[in-house]
């Protein structure tokens, strides 16, 4: 799986999911105050991901405006999954807060920092846990993506497998 957020203007939020499946039509799930307000599917079809071999028909890019979820440019607070991962591809929160790095908290123990994880959670734009089950592509569009320099996150790892995002 890809994805890339294109822009949140509040009222709108624009991007692509490229699904595992060549065949299927992305879908991301809208998360307000942690409950599943609305599941989007992909409407729109762009032929560069035809072109380069990522998807069989292109229809990957999805529209989030208030016609699916009312009052969307007075949500302070969203979270956009993709819908067959789970796995986080966008977080709104006001910038007032929010810590402008990139944190990586090493677990070296069994069991994961999870006070820890959620005292930090609320700080970050995006949070990924486990980082360590994160695949290849998935781990390179948190890394380099628009929300990078506010994320956190946690897991078992092997530095040589992040040095290269690593770097100044």
């Amino acid at each position: 799986m890809r994805y890339f957020i294109d822009h949140d203007q509040g009222d709108s939020i624009r991007g692509w999911i490229v699904p595992d499946n060549p065949l299927a039509i992305s879908r991301v799930v809208v998360s307000v105050d942690g409950r599943r307000v609305a599941e989007i599917p992909a409407r729109f079809t762009d032929e560069v991901f035809k072109r380069n071999g990522w998807h069989a028909t292109g229809q990957c890019t999805f529209m989030v405006s208030p016609d699916e979820v009312p009052g969307l440019p007075e949500i302070p607070r969203l979270e956009l999954y993709d819908a067959d991962t789970n796995v986080l591809v966008y977080r709104r929160v006001p910038p007032e807060g929010r810590v402008r790095l990139r944190t990586m908290l090493i677990n070296t123990g069994i069991e994961p920092e999870a006070v820890l994880q959620a005292a930090l959670f609320p700080h970050f734009q995006h949070c990924y846990f486990g980082v360590h089950k994160l695949p290849d592509e998935i781990l390179t569009c948190v890394l380099t993506g628009p929300a990078a320099p506010s994320a956190f996150l946690s897991g078992a790892v092997t530095i040589p497998r992040y040095e290269n995002f690593l770097t100044p």
